[in-house]
């Protein structure tokens, strides 16, 4: 069978599979499966026609559960249109075809592996089309507070020109985890973050914006990016404390990591140096 009608590689799918000669039996001479493609008296009708199939002019989607086309719509660009494109057909001939058929799904499936269902991303709409409920990857702006595109959206130019061309997109592959999204935003918009109920004590601005600068050695001291730049803001406080830069509203991980390893540099005994003056100036 020609690959662009079956969409499949024969040559290389069925190489091990030997299969038996053509068989002429007679129209209903076998029984066939019962789906929403097979009609009362045992009669297959075509998924996109919906005619009557006649033996011998039958092909399967190794896909689909359930789906068969008739010979005349294998050859329909319409038909392929309306169906998913990456999905392969098998011809059934014969009773004994459908045995080799389960066999060669079986070996495209591993092969290929079985497609795993698509997340959706519930209760967020595309802004370029309106479909709701985003599946597959979800990409939202960088800039914007609520603006995401489907996967259809984001690779159309028309679609992708109705928004700002200068704000950059993220993808969010689950619909579970911003995280690395809001390190994103932070890193490309850092003004754009709040760190809600925290206050600069520089400049008593509420909610903190942009990055929040957190003592290292006091337990409640912050600043703001602007403060943390102003010496004479900055040295109101002890000048031997060190400031940790923390960009994602309420991600403490790194801060109390860096925090626990200036405790411990802490404790380590510090060797001194004496220096002894000579002739030759100083020498340890």
């Amino acid at each position: 069978m020609d690959a662009s009608k079956t969409g499949t590689n024969w040559g290389a799918v069925n190489s091990s599979i030997d299969f038996p000669p053509a068989y002429d039996a007679p129209r209903g001479a076998w029984p066939l499966e019962s789906h929403p493609g097979v009609r009362a008296g045992g009669t297959v009708i075509c998924g996109f026609c919906g005619k009557h199939v006649r033996d011998g002019n039958r092909f399967k989607c190794l896909q689909c559960p359930s789906y068969e086309r008739c010979g005349e719509c294998m050859s329909a660009p319409r038909a392929w249109a309306s169906h998913d494109a990456a999905h392969q057909f098998f011809p059934i001939r014969n009773p004994e075809d459908e045995t080799y058929f389960s066999q060669v799904r079986s070996m495209v499936q591993r092969s290929v592996g079985t497609r795993a269902p698509r997340l959706s991303h519930k209760n967020i709409n595309c802004d370029g089309c309106g479909k709701t409920d985003i599946e597959g990857v979800r990409h939202k702006c960088l800039v914007c507070d609520d603006y995401d595109l489907c996967e259809v959206c984001i690779a159309s130019p028309a679609k992708r020109t109705e928004h700002n061309p200068d704000h950059a997109f993220f993808p969010l592959t689950t619909p579970y985890d911003r995280h690395e999204y809001d390190k994103a935003r932070a890193r490309a918009h850092p003004e754009s973050i709040l760190h809600d109920g925290i206050a600069c004590d520089g400049c008593s601005s509420k909610p903190l914006a942009g990055v929040r600068h957190k003592c290292l050695e006091c337990e409640d001291f912050d600043l703001c990016t602007s403060c943390v730049s102003t010496p004479s803001r900055l040295m109101r406080h002890d000048a031997t404390h060190a400031f940790f830069p923390i960009d994602v509203p309420g991600d403490k991980t790194s801060f109390v990591q860096a925090q626990a390893r200036r405790k411990t540099a802490s404790r380590r005994p510090r060797t001194e140096t004496v220096l002894f003056g000579g002739p030759g100036g100083y020498s340890s």
